[in-house]
C-alpha cells in the first residue's frame, strides 16, 4: 500500500550533485569559486560585533535596507530588485513563477546544472544548445527559439567553461519577439571588467547576481535579480516571507559599501590568472582554457576522478567536471586561490607528471 504519491517529475531528477564537498576534506578547497580575498573588512567586523539582541527579531521579509544599498551600487531602481536566500533561491523562485508543464527551454551546454535541474521540477522541457569549442553562440541560440520556448538561460561569464560571450542582448531581443524571457546569470561578472546588462531596462530580460561568490560568504546565502518593476513585484507574491536572515542582510549591504573591493580583486585575479595560465600551460598532461572569471576549465589527459582523487592524497581538491552535461572525465574545473596555495597547486600537479606511473 501506498502512503503517498511522489511527483514523477520529481522521481526522474537526476542527483543532486555539485562540487560543494570541502566540508568532507582535510584539503585546500581550488573546488569553489569563492574570491581568494575572502569576506571584505565590513562583513568580518559585523559578525565579531553582532549585537544578540537583533536575533531576537524577524529579518525583514522585504530587504528594505539591502535593496536601497543594491540600488545605489547598480542604478537600478528599488523596485525592479528581489533578494532571495542565495542565487539558487531566487532561480528556484524564477521558475516557480515563470514555467508551466509542457514549457520548453533552452540551455547552452555545458553550464551550471541547475537550471536544468529546475526546469525539470517545474514540469518543464530542456532543449540543450551544444556549445562549439566551449563558446556561447548567440546567433545558434537565435536559431533554436521555438513557438513553445519560454525561457532562455545564459552563464555569462559561463560557467564551468569560464568564457564571456559579447552578444547576450542580440538574443535578449529576439526572445522579446517571441514572447519568451532570458534568465542570465551573473555571478561570475565581477570578477572581471565585462560589460553587465543589470540596468538593462529590457522588460524580457532578468539578471541574477550572487553575494556569495563576490563577496565569499556561502555560508551566509544572499543573492539577487534584476529585471523590470512588473516581473519583480510578481516574483514578490510569491517569495517566502522572512527567505533572507538579518545577518546576511546586514553583511552584504555593508560589503557593496566598499567599492573598492571589487578593483582590489580584479587586480589580485590579473596577476594570479596569469601566474597560474601560465605555469598550468607547461604541465605536458593539462590544458587550461583562457577565462574571463576566477577559475579555469582545464582538459587533463588523466581521467578527472582519478586527478582529483591523486590530488586529495596530497591535500588538494579539485572540481571533478565529468558530471557537467556537455563535458566528459576529461575536464576538471580549479579556482584561483592567493599565491602560496597557487603555488603549492602548481607544485603537486608537476609532481603527478614526474612521478614513476
Amino acid at each position: 500500500m501506498h502512503i503517498f504519491c511522489p511527483n514523477p517529475d520529481i522521481l526522474s531528477l537526476p542527483e543532486y550533485s555539485h562540487g560543494d564537498d570541502a566540508i568532507h576534506y582535510d584539503a585546500i578547497d581550488f573546488s569553489a569559486n569563492v574570491n581568494p580575498l575572502g569576506p571584505p573588512a565590513e562583513i568580518v567586523e559585523f559578525i565579531k560585533t553582532l549585537d544578540p539582541v537583533q536575533l531576537r527579531h524577524y529579518p525583514d521579509t522585504g530587504c528594505t535596507r539591502l535593496k536601497e544599498q543594491l540600488s545605489c551600487t547598480h542604478s537600478v531602481p528599488v523596485e525592479n530588485i528581489i533578494v532571495g536566500n542565495g542565487s539558487l533561491e531566487v532561480l528556484r523562485l524564477f521558475c516557480q513563477c515563470f514555467l508551466k508543464k509542457g514549457d520548453e527551454v533552452l540551455i547552452p551546454v555545458p553550464t551550471f546544472s541547475e537550471y536544468e535541474r529546475m526546469v525539470k521540477l517545474h514540469g518543464g522541457t530542456c532543449t540543450f544548445v551544444e556549445m562549439k569549442n566551449l563558446l556561447i553562440d548567440p546567433h545558434e541560440i537565435i536559431e533554436k527559439i521555438g513557438d513553445l520556448t519560454k525561457v532562455i538561460f545564459l552563464c555569462n561569464p559561463n560557467n564551468p567553461t569560464g568564457f564571456y560571450s559579447e552578444d547576450i542582448m542580440s538574443v535578449v531581443d529576439e526572445a522579446e519577439k517571441r514572447d519568451a524571457i532570458v534568465f542570465l546569470d551573473e555571478a561570475f561578472i565581477d570578477f572581471s571588467c565585462r560589460k553587465s546588462l543589470v540596468q538593462e531596462s529590457t522588460p524580457n530580460l532578468f539578471v541574477l547576481k550572487s553575494a556569495t561568490k563576490l563577496y565569499a560568504i556561502p555560508a551566509l546565502r544572499c543573492g539577487y535579480g534584476f529585471s523590470s518593476k512588473d516581473v519583480i513585484a510578481y516574483m514578490e507574491k510569491v517569495a517566502t516571507p522572512w527567505n533572507v536572515n538579518y545577518i546576511a542582510q546586514e553583511a552584504v549591504r555593508r560589503a557593496l559599501c566598499n567599492e573598492s573591493f571589487i578593483e582590489d580583486t580584479r587586480r589580485f585575479l590579473e596577476r594570479e590568472k596569469r601566474y597560474l595560465f601560465s605555469e598550468l600551460s607547461k604541465i605536458p598532461y593539462l590544458d587550461p582554457y583562457p577565462s574571463d572569471t576566477n577559475f579555469f576549465l582545464l582538459k587533463t589527459k588523466i581521467q578527472s576522478h582519478r586527478l582529483k582523487k591523486l590530488l586529495l592524497e596530497r591535500g588538494v581538491l579539485i572540481r571533478d567536471c565529468s558530471n557537467f552535461r556537455g563535458l566528459d572525465s576529461s575536464y576538471v574545473r580549479l579556482c584561483v586561490k592567493p599565491h602560496e596555495p597557487n603555488e603549492m597547486l602548481v607544485q603537486e600537479l608537476r609532481r603527478l607528471h614526474e612521478e614513476p606511473k
